[in-house]
């Protein structure tokens, strides 16, 4: 007899049940019920295999010069043509894609521990020391994300690691605003006070009871930033505030041979920018489609 959480079988006159892994519910119902999200999903899993496999993938060195090759159009020998330096755009872009993801998954894993860390202590704790917290939150939302980044960069100054940083900051400001409202309604349940007379200190409620309930939003929350991580990014690329020059990235193509050449070469702009987009709609229906799946309060709402 199948049932929601596993499987019963009949072994020498006993009942055993054979148990499915969540996360194996979650992948069959985004198969069935969410294709958007499955084509997100493949896209983003070949995004990252390409990525990894670039040194491999990449049929010419990106940084080579070839003077004689400048703005070849896309062919059989240059799949997306070549730059005004006759640098090869297709291994460019592959190897951008490396320097997208690490910024783009970086950025997310610092920013959604961060904010779930802010969120759930700032909600079990309450009272002035939630107040201070909030206040502060209200006082960086104010301002626009991009805008916050840039002020952020402006200190910090260029390079990967400060991008990583940066963008890690101004999500992390309104992610912990999520996770306080889920660490909130958990931590109003009754097992909580439950808890409490029983003896528990604080740590133990919060590792053991708030931490494991807000990790399905801390997980959508992550995969929905990815996309806007990876934006940011190429943002400040394209602003020349990002990665050094030399390295490549999609939002540094646009801005350098991409935007200077554009009514020349059609190629330099349109190739970059739409791996870009493509990057961010996959990580988007992902994470629309995780959020659903992870959250039952919002099945259906679509």
């Amino acid at each position: 007899m199948t049932t929601a959480t596993g499987t019963e079988l009949f072994r020498g006159g006993t009942v055993t049940t054979r148990h499915r892994p969540y996360w194996w519910d979650v992948i069959v119902r985004l198969v069935r019920h969410k294709p958007l999200g499955l084509i997100g999903a493949i896209i983003v899993l070949v995004m990252t295999i390409a990525a990894i496999f670039a040194p491999l993938l990449a049929p010419y060195d990106y940084t080579e010069i070839v003077a004689s090759e400048r703005l070849k159009p896309p062919s059989a020998t240059y799949f997306f043509g070549t730059d005004n330096a006759g640098r090869d755009m297709f291994s460019r872009i592959l190897f951008g894609a490396r320097i997208s993801l690490r910024v783009g998954l970086s950025s997310v894993l610092i920013s959604t521990t961060a904010a779930t860390l802010i969120g759930v202590v700032s909600a079990y704790f309450g009272g002035w020391f939630d107040t201070i917290l909030q206040r502060f939150v209200d006082a960086m939302q104010a301002l626009p994300g991009l805008i916050l980044v840039l002020t952020i960069m402006a200190v910090l100054g260029s390079g990967v690691n400060n991008v990583i940083l940066a963008i890690a900051i101004g999500a992390s400001v309104s992610g912990s605003r999520v996770i306080r409202g889920a660490a909130l309604s958990v931590k109003a349940q009754p097992y909580i006070e439950a808890a409490r007379t029983l003896g528990a200190g604080h740590l133990r409620i919060i590792v053991q009871h708030l931490l494991p309930n807000v990790m399905a939003p801390a997980i959508t929350l992550a995969s929905i930033g990815l996309g806007a991580a990876i934006l940011a990014e190429s943002s400040l690329s394209f602003l020349g505030l990002g990665v050094p020059p030399d390295v490549p990235t999609w939002g540094g193509m646009l801005a350098g041979s991409g935007r200077r050449w554009m009514l020349q070469a059609w190629w330099l702009a349109f190739f970059p920018g739409f791996v870009l987009s493509l990057a961010v709609f996959g990580f988007n229906m992902l994470g629309d489609a995780l959020r659903d799946l992870l959250d039952p309060r919002l099945r259906g709402a679509r």
